[in-house]
């Protein structure tokens, strides 16, 4: 009997400390979406992006949007954000959190004058360690870079990745949620549709040791349209190389197709190194930033004979 007692105050004791609300009635007037992280993705120790949509057909809202994130496993933060959702409207609701540890699944409560009004259990999180990194792909098409969801084998530094397809609404205007990514991959995108806010965080991402790389070709102007902020590089004129025998040589592959590569002349000042050169060709060119690097080839990444080449 002295052990019921005793487990019972100590289950009393843990629920002190949780946060407790008044119920109310499931309102089918409420309607709530939650995106978290990156398609579930983020990296542990950084800022992850949670993104709720509400949309209320009932009575005013005056609330806020609270999650609760683990630090460890005995100490948890509850982060919220201001949720103001008149009758008959929609709201976009845009939260932040940190967590430290290997969590699988959040609470997305929605609260008003200490009542639980909606509560969305988002429970296919997937937290990366330091042993792998997310790669974003900024591209208007996705299907000339499948390759790089084709991982490698082995023990190199395009296994550890998880590759993620990514909008312009999906650049952060927080260099702190950008740090979700260690590469970045730009190509057949207008970089033009990106606000000031983003450019800069993409800027400042790479100084603190981000990779990028920009891929041209045909698409180069709008590719490099919105990072003029890096600056000296410009796009030129355009040729065609059949079976480029640099790239067969950098790769150790032969491009065997009969498909002439379109090149973009990349004209450049002397912040950038030609890494891949071949009759005043620039082929591939690189920059150092801070702690970051940005490349630009003068192809782009996601057409022929590139997508067909086991060299890619």
């Amino acid at each position: 009997m002295r052990r019921v007692v005793l487990l019972f105050l100590i289950m009393m004791l843990i629920i002190s400390f949780l946060p407790i609300y008044g119920l109310a009635a499931p309102d089918e007037k409420i309607k709530m979406e939650a995106r978290v992280g990156f398609d579930g993705y983020f990296q542990l120790g950084q800022w992850i992006p949670i993104n709720v949509s509400i949309e209320n057909s009932g009575e005013d809202i005056k609330g806020e949007i609270e999650v609760v994130g683990n630090q460890d496993e005995t100490t948890s933060i509850l982060y919220s954000a201001p949720a103001i959702i008149p009758k008959g409207s929609k709201k976009e609701i845009n939260l932040y959190v940190l967590i430290n540890t290997l969590q699988k699944r959040v609470n997305v409560d929605l609260i008003s004058n200490g009542k639980l009004l909606k509560r969305l259990e988002i429970d296919d999180l997937i937290p990366m360690s330091r042993s792998s990194f997310l790669m974003g792909v900024l591209t208007d098409d996705q299907s000339g870079l499948n390759y790089w969801w084709e991982k490698q084998s082995g023990n190199r530094l395009f296994t550890n990745y998880e590759p993620i397809l990514l909008g312009a609404d999906d650049i952060p205007e927080k260099v702190e949620v950008m740090d979700n990514f260690s590469m970045l991959i730009v190509d057949d995108f207008d970089t033009g549709e990106l606000t000031s806010a983003q450019k800069e965080t993409l800027l400042n991402w790479v100084d603190g040791g981000g990779i990028l790389i920009v891929g041209t070709g045909g698409a180069g102007a709008k590719a490099l349209r919105g990072l003029d902020n890096i600056g000296g590089l410009e796009v030129g004129d355009e040729k065609t190389v059949l079976k480029p025998k640099v790239l067969s040589e950098l790769a150790d592959i032969e491009i065997l197709a009969d498909i002439p590569l379109e090149i973009r002349q990349l004209n450049h000042d002397g912040s950038w190194s030609q890494i891949v050169v071949d009759d005043s060709i620039s082929y591939i060119l690189m920059k150092r930033r801070g702690r970051g690097y940005v490349f630009a080839s003068g192809f782009s990444l996601g057409t022929q004979p590139i997508t067909g080449w086991t060299g890619s």
